[in-house]
């Protein structure tokens, strides 16, 4: 075995040791399906799957290190925090717009950060991509990256959090990799 695939096991193993009864298990092949079946990923090799009913989590270190949240939401409860919808006709623009506001009103209290912002295609569709900061009261600076989609079907979010400090950097080109393998089924 390879000194990755001990080092998966090791943290697949501790995740679930700290969680209880929940099913985390390592990725050996690299082609996902959501839950719902509203879409699949490549995902790297290795990395760990969380057992979120509702969506694809990915890990490779931990989920306070870095992590991958991928969901499809009905349109109706896309907004849920900031009390408002999603619909297919609507512009990404006006996505990130509700995403921003409902990505802030989940972490009351911390300071987040808009850094960048742009329209972008995902799975052949229009979409926007922004990059968000939150410092937490501490003064850690955790970066996401998110891409934002509505579709017939609803919205997605494909997102990646990580530390600034090390973790960001190094592992955005996997998730880049995820973003752009991300079809809509």
């Amino acid at each position: 075995m390879t000194k990755s695939g001990v080092k998966a096991i090791l943290v697949a193993s501790l995740i679930s040791m700290l969680s209880g009864c929940a099913s985390w298990s390592v990725v050996e092949k690299s082609d996902l399906v959501s839950p719902d079946g509203s879409f699949k990923i490549e995902a790297p090799l290795g990395w760990v799957k969380g057992p979120n009913q509702n969506a694809v989590f990915l890990t490779e270190e931990g989920p306070h290190l870095q992590k991958v949240m991928m969901q499809r939401y009905d349109h109706k409860k896309a907004f849920e925090s900031i009390k408002k919808t999603s619909s297919e006709e609507m512009m990404p623009i006006e996505l990130a717009d509700y995403y921003l506001a409902s990505f802030k009103k989940e972490r009351d209290g911390l300071e987040v950060e808009q850094l960048d912002i742009k329209p972008v295609k995902l799975s052949g569709q229009a979409a926007f991509r922004m990059l968000l900061q939150t410092t937490t009261s501490r003064g850690l600076k955790i970066n996401t990256l998110a891409y934002g989609l509505s579709s017939k079907k609803g919205f997605y979010e494909l997102s990646y959090s990580a530390p600034e400090l090390h973790y960001f950097e190094r592992d955005l080109p996997e998730f880049e990799k995820m973003v752009k393998s991300f079809e809509a089924l």
